[in-house]
């Protein structure tokens, strides 16, 4: 891992204050074992996380956006395909 230094706002530091006490009358959770630190690795995963997933979901509106006519000219033959005669 590696020691990183950030500035943050009040409003984000009492923020994570209270997610790192919340239930545990100012104590860290030992259930969760939050820390400030662990709180921030957690938000910035599920930041990139969703992040990639954007990205590969605008990655996939392209191709289909490429391939729109070809694609809607194979639905309509499968669906021909399936009308009883």
């Amino acid at each position: 891992m590696r020691t990183i230094a950030i500035t943050i706002d009040e409003a984000a530091f009492v923020a994570l204050e209270r997610l790192r006490t919340a239930g545990h009358s100012g104590r860290r959770s030992r259930r969760s074992g939050s820390s400030r630190s662990e709180i921030v690795r957690r938000a910035i995963h599920d930041y990139l996380a969703r992040q990639a997933k954007q990205d590969r979901e605008a990655h996939d509106r392209r191709v289909l956006a490429a391939h729109r006519e070809a694609l809607a000219h194979q639905a309509e033959a499968l669906v021909g395909e399936q009308v009883e005669p």
